[in-house]
């Protein structure tokens, strides 16, 4: 399942209760019918794996570069200068040859994970202060 399909199963999960349940009540049912409900899902998951990700479609490049993917979250202040910047760019981001498109997403990645190692300094940063401003209040 891709990651927005998923939130969208959980919150359903969340408003229409979780399978198995009616109204937020579990349901009783009997072992041949849990079995036959189990295959049923197994193949229906494969009927939607073979035909949702058909090879060299936006969808199979988003799955195979997601760091690439999720760049485009990063774009906001980008709308102000294009304003249709980001969705001409997420449109024809598949259009990027194989190799190009893997330094891309090796950027990206390298730039979240100096991005993640920066928040850890201002975390660090930012109990420091704090526990300065406690030692302060304590008459430390």
């Amino acid at each position: 399942m891709k990651g927005q399909d998923f939130v969208v199963f959980e919150h359903s999960k969340r408003i229409w209760g979780a399978p198995g349940t009616s109204n937020g009540v579990k349901e009783i049912q009997t072992q041949g019918c849990l079995k036959h409900k189990e295959e049923e899902k197994q193949v229906a998951v494969t009927e939607v794996v073979k035909v949702d990700i058909v090879k060299g479609d936006r969808q199979d490049f988003q799955s195979e570069y997601p760091h690439l993917a999720a760049s485009f979250e990063s774009m906001a202040g980008m709308s102000t200068m294009y304003p249709n910047g980001k969705s001409f760019l997420k449109e024809k981001m598949s259009l990027i040859a194989t190799d190009k498109a893997k330094v891309l997403e090796e950027k990206w990645k390298k730039l979240e994970d100096d991005e993640a190692a920066l928040m850890v300094k201002r975390l660090d940063l930012i109990a420091e202060h704090y526990g300065l401003v406690v030692d302060a209040m304590r008459g430390n």
